[in-house]
């Protein structure tokens, strides 16, 4: 039996989210994914985020790029939550 991944390039990517059930079902769509993984991260360094004076998020926004610092991976009732719970999206 012939592996059909023999050639394959695998690569991981690792992205932060506020609910990750939500960006969890968004990836898993998306042609070329063979897995999601939902889970806890810590980066190695904080990002400072500057606010203005009436205290709301200063514009522009910027995204920040980290390095992964420490990731705990979450329980297996949370693994593709939504798909498990007939949900096709996150209402939170």
């Amino acid at each position: 039996m012939t592996d059909v991944r023999q050639d394959l390039v695998v690569e991981q990517a690792t992205f932060g989210a506020g609910c990750f059930w939500g960006a969890e079902a968004a990836f898993r769509a998306l042609p070329g994914v063979l897995d999601t993984r939902v889970g806890f991260a810590r980066s190695a360094r904080l990002a400072i985020q500057r606010l203005d004076a009436s205290g709301r998020l200063g514009k522009p926004v910027a995204t920040v790029i980290l390095a992964l610092g420490e990731f705990q991976l979450a329980d297996e009732d949370q693994q593709r939550y939504l798909e498990k719970h007939g949900a096709s999206a996150c209402s939170i």
